[in-house]
């Protein structure tokens, strides 16, 4: 380590590591024209290496630069510069105290996972291109990406106080396959000695498929299932997949264009397994000329299944690479906030459920293979209740339309609060199309409250929200009443409030037995907002 190197410290960054005058000259020196690969061959060590066709080349690693050459040795092929070149960042000095208190999370983290906070999953592009040397300040891409993750991403956070050890953080390699470098760690000094680790160390090569990553992304993801645990994928490229076209999409004009579409389908996916939980923040790290229409696309998408998403191009600066991390922590403290507002969801399991994109509801007008059916015997056997606050007792109801013979529940989750999760239902007329106005299914987001198969239990897990929904809107009422008679009320401009009615239908499954939901009116998905932060 050179005797220049910077300890980290509250305001040190990327910007002011590429700035020092002695990791400049340094990485000055390795940018010169004419290289010496003579020298290398001479005094540098030497190694075999292997192109993308397996074929045998050399190695040799002299004076920060990386020289490949042919079997003779005599032939340059290419040259990159050595990972970690000039940029002086020592390691977090670690105390006893702290190597106990870290030890003390690791184990956490593996035996209760309601402890988890949040869980990180970063992916950083180590294809060949990220060996250029076009960062201001003469770094390589890689460089500059894995020295920013470090200070500007774990160091500023744990100087701030915005990370803690409950704070779960793994990291992936995106080349021609994948590679986890970081499995599950806390966020602490340890974590940032390794990414300084992996700066000094990673070195780009061959092609960047996104699919094999974003694979292993989705299955550190599902490690934690607990409502409280904020998801993050932050994604961090130079430009386009590299990845095989399957033939279903071969039907697209041009490969970007199929590219687009293919990972478009894959954070669908992706995204659908975790709805509000998940934020994703794409960056595109290249020149202004470089296409980032998947990125985008990645950035773009998750929000049809609740989740957050942004896409943010980054110039080839330190500075603008900062700005990214920046705004990623600040979604990703977002989140935590949102999931921690509703203080008994934070320790139960969350249900794992397929979710559907919003942009597709509302579109069937029979039910088809993706809804369950329920009609004959398994409606016949089943009931509409609405509960009589004044009473306190379900009184039995007539369907919604007259000429209901059934109704149907769809198998996907659309929407998403702290405690419920949305899905479509509607009442199925004699024609076997659907009939009566569009409808919602409300049913609880923990898979604690599935195991409610009794009437009882059913009836008692609803009456808390239809009471609480009746009592609403009487307040409504009085609101409304008073409004009206204030001065310059224009019932043309002026909006009331009101509460839609609930009721609660019970259908009795062949394989899942007794099954209850809660159905209201469905508004539109795309036009509605919600006010209060339980999103």
């Amino acid at each position: 380590m050179s005797t220049n190197s910077s300890r980290v410290s509250l305001g040190l960054s990327a910007v002011t590591v590429l700035s020092s005058i002695h990791g400049r000259e340094r990485r000055a020196e390795r940018l010169i024209d004419k290289r010496d690969l003579m020298a290398a061959v001479k005094y540098g060590k030497k190694e075999k290496s292997y192109n993308q066709r397996g074929e045998l080349k050399y190695k040799y690693i002299f004076a920060d630069v990386v020289y490949i050459t042919d079997l003779t040795s005599r032939r340059e092929i290419t040259a990159w510069a050595v990972p970690g070149a000039g940029l002086d960042v020592a390691n977090h000095p670690i105390s006893t105290a702290m190597k106990r208190e870290h030890n003390k999370a690791l184990r956490r983290i593996k035996t209760d996972k309601s402890s988890w906070t949040s869980h990180t999953v970063i992916i950083v592009d180590q294809s060949g291109s990220m060996r250029k040397t076009d960062v201001e300040g003469g770094a390589t891409r890689s460089d500059a990406v894995w020295l920013t993750l470090a200070v500007d991403f774990v160091a500023k956070k744990i100087e701030s106080g915005q990370a803690a050890n409950t704070d779960v953080v793994s990291i992936v390699a995106m080349g021609i396959s994948h590679t986890v470098l970081v499995d599950k760690m806390p966020h602490d000094w340890f974590l940032f000695n390794k990414v300084i680790d992996l700066l000094r160390s990673q070195e780009p090569f061959f092609n960047g498929n996104y699919l094999p990553s974003l694979n292993a992304a989705e299955e550190l993801l599902l490690a934690n299932t607990y409502g409280n645990c904020a998801l993050d994928l932050l994604f961090f490229s130079d430009g386009k997949p590299s990845d095989q076209i399957p033939r279903k999409f071969v039907s697209h004009n041009d490969s970007g264009r199929a590219h687009v579409a293919l990972m478009g389908e894959r954070i669908d996916r992706l995204a659908s397994r975790f709805g509000r939980r998940l934020s994703v923040t794409a960056v595109g790290f290249a020149g202004p000329s470089e296409d980032f229409s998947v990125l985008q696309k990645l950035a773009e998408r998750p929000a049809q299944f609740g989740s957050h998403g942004r896409f943010i191009a980054a110039r080839l600066n330190a500075e603008a690479l900062g700005a990214a991390f920046d705004s990623a922590i600040s979604s990703s403290l977002q989140t935590k906030s949102e999931l921690t507002a509703v203080g008994g969801a934070s320790q139960r399991t969350v249900r794992d459920v397929q979710r559907k994109a919003r942009d597709t509801v509302g579109l069937d007008v029979k039910p088809n293979s993706n809804w369950y059916i329920y009609r004959g015997n398994s409606w016949r056997n089943g009931e509409r209740l609405r509960y009589d606050v004044k009473g306190k007792k379900w009184d039995p109801m007539p369907p919604l339309s007259s000429d209901a013979t059934g109704v149907a529940l769809e198998i996907s989750f659309f929407g998403e609060g702290a405690e419920r999760l949305v899905r479509e239902f509607r009442e199925i007329g004699s024609n076997g199309f659907f009939t009566g106005e569009k409808l919602v299914a409300k049913e609880s987001r923990f898979q604690m409250d599935v195991g409610h198969t009794n009437r009882r239990d059913i009836i008692k897990f609803h009456r808390t929200f239809c009471d609480t929904q009746h009592r609403a809107q009487r307040l409504a009422e009085v609101f409304n009443s008073r409004l009206k008679k204030l001065p310059g009320y224009d019932h043309r401009t002026t909006p009331l409030i009101s509460f839609l009615e609930c009721s609660v239908y019970v259908v009795r499954d062949r394989n899942l037995g007794t099954m209850s939901a809660l159905v209201e009116k469905q508004l539109d998905p795309s036009k509605y907002k919600k006010w209060n932060d339980n999103q």
